[in-house]
Parts: C-alpha cells; sequence; structure tokens
C-alpha cells in the first residue's frame, strides 16, 4: 500500500532507540520507515481490542478512542491522546520528520502520517522533567514520599524554624553517615548516606532540591 505512494519504500526493524541528548529517556517503535521522497520515519500500529468487532467509524464515536472525526469528516488521530505524546516523543528521539501511525482491526486498516510537532514536544518534556525533578528523584533517592515524617516542635520566640533534615526525617546523628548540602541556602543542610544509597561523596555535593534551583 505505502509502496505505491512512495519512491524505494522500505521498512525495518526498530529496536530500542536511545537519543545522546536525551540519555535517560528511549523510545522503541514499532519500525523505522524510509523512503527516498520524504527521508527517515518511524512506524507505530495500533491494534485495538475493544474496537475489534466495530468500524473505525462507529469506533471514533467513543471519547476515548484514540481516533476522531473532524468537522470535514475526515479520521485523524486525536490531538492530546496518550499515542499523540508517544509519537511525537518517537519522533523526537529518533530525530525523524514523520511517523506513520496506523490502526489496525481484522475489518480495515487506517493510515495517517504525522509530522514532528517541536512546539509540542518540549511543552509536554517541560512537564516530564519537572515531574522527574519534583517527584521521582526525591521517591528515589530518599523515599521523600514514602518514609514517615517527624512533625519538628519551635516555639514562636524562635526566630527561625529548625532545619528540615534528611528526607528520612531522623536527626542527623552523627559519624561518618551524615553529609551536608554545600548550596548555602539549603532547608535541609543534613542527610544520611544510607538513605541517599550514597558509598561516595563527591567534595562538593548538592541535595536534588538545591540542584533544580540552580
Amino acid at each position: 500500500m505505502m509502496q505505491d505512494h512512495h519512491e524505494d519504500f522500505q521498512v525495518r526493524a526498530s529496536g530500542f532507540i536511545i537519543n545522546s541528548e536525551l540519555p535517560w529517556i528511549g523510545a522503541s517503535p514499532d519500525g523505522v520507515v524510509a523512503c527516498t521522497c520524504h527521508g527517515d520515519g518511524v512506524l507505530e500500529i495500533k491494534c485495538p481490542f475493544k474496537t475489534r468487532n466495530c468500524s473505525l467509524t462507529e469506533s471514533c464515536k467513543d471519547s476515548s478512542f484514540c481516533l476522531s472525526k473532524g468537522e470535514d469528516g475526515v479520521m485523524a488521530l486525536r490531538h492530546l491522546h496518550k499515542y499523540m505524546y508517544q509519537v511525537q516523543a518517537q519522533m523526537h528521539i529518533a530525530e525523524v520528520s514523520y511517523c506513520d501511525f496506523m490502526v489496525w482491526t481484522p475489518q480495515e486498516v487506517f493510515t495517517q502520517r504525522i509530522p514532528y510537532d517541536p512546539v509540542f514536544f518540549h511543552d509536554a518534556y517541560g512537564k516530564v522533567v519537572n515531574f522527574i525533578k519534583t517527584g521521582v528523584l526525591p521517591e528515589l533517592l530518599g523515599k521523600w514520599y514514602t518514609a514517615p515524617r517527624l512533625t519538628p516542635i519551635y516555639t514562636t520566640a524562635t526566630k527561625q524554624p529548625p532545619e528540615v533534615g534528611c528526607y528520612c526525617g531522623q536527626p542527623a546523628g552523627t559519624g561518618t553517615d551524615v553529609m551536608i548540602c554545600t548550596s548555602g541556602n539549603c532547608r535541609r543542610k543534613h542527610f544520611h548516606k544510607t538513605c541517599l544509597k550514597l558509598t561516595r561523596v563527591p567534595k562538593t555535593w548538592k541535595c536534588v532540591e538545591c540542584r533544580k534551583q540552580v
């Protein structure tokens, strides 16, 4: 089908793609496509089990379905559907300009060539980075959201509340397990190497919260 509209059209297996600029995320599209007329792209195929016995037109009436029909009757991937985020990320990571998005059912096949949208990707990417920094890393490093808390006690006469301390909420203690954040504005100050899962301590170390303020 695609061969009829493109010169020297080829499809090959993709594998797991890592972008050297974003080594902490990856993409595994269903394939990599190429033709002499449009260059390289990625291929993503969906086979929705829920709508296996329905036509795609009928499935579009379901707001949770990935495709919708516009006023012009043209079927397309919903702009804010999770698959749009998926294919835009795949294109950015693979450094290609388009994705051939396909929906297969026993009755019919839908194909849409989706162009890379850098504005869409970077908006979504910014939200992901913020979630990683404020949600995932504090939990991985210090059980910030799941560790039991100790409520600090101080009187109104105290000029400043005591330092918050390690993510675990336990006192600093003494010994080699204690390490200090070198940021002058850190509200925690002390941490436990055992909580951070660190075996070596760099000469100038800053906690996650202070690093993200840089």
